[in-house]
């Protein structure tokens, strides 16, 4: 677990030598590599040692049997950015799960292929809103992949709208 800035710079270090897999606490994959930079004590050096940063969030899932479809309407398709009438679920509660219409956790990821122009930006100190536009123009954020997951069934709308905004909200936190 990456803490503090001495671990921060043993983890980058050591990547130098090999292959390293390191757990850290930053909220998403942009934030997480903004909080490793400002830890490091060179930012050429943690640029060149990354290759890939994974986030995950877990959100509780929807009950399979008692699942049904529903058509999104007002503010929860606005906020999943959705059509009106596009078709999501809802599990109102069975024997199965007790009435709670919860099933299998369910996890969520977003991530982040450290490419040469990715390293660029770490190097130069781009800031959030530009290292999430090159990260996700091929790959989901937590917001696409948690709509995804509601659009499929997975997970309520309401727990999709949460990580969209927990998302959102993260990228505007400063840091």
């Amino acid at each position: 677990m990456i803490a503090d800035r001495a671990a921060a710079n043993l983890t980058v270090d050591a990547a130098d030598r090999g292959l390293v897999i390191a757990c850290f606490d930053g909220g998403d994959a942009v934030g997480t590599i903004l909080t490793l930079r400002r830890l490091a004590s060179d930012r050429f050096a943690l640029a060149a040692a990354l290759r890939l940063v994974i986030a995950q969030r877990i959100a509780p899932g929807l009950c399979r049997s008692c699942r049904q479809p529903e058509q999104a309407f007002g503010s929860t398709a606005a906020l999943l950015g959705l059509d009106p009438g596009a078709i999501l679920w809802s599990a109102p509660g069975c024997d199965a799960c007790a009435g709670s219409g919860r099933g299998r956790r369910c996890e969520i990821f977003e991530g982040v292929e450290v490419d040469p122009a990715m390293r660029r930006l770490i190097y130069d100190g781009a800031d959030a809103p530009l290292l999430a536009r090159h990260a996700y123009l091929s790959a989901p954020n937590f917001a696409s992949a948690a709509r995804a997951l509601a659009r499929d069934g997975m997970i309520a709308p309401e727990e999709a709208v949460g990580a969209s905004r927990n998302d959102l909200a993260l990228r505007e936190s400063p840091r």
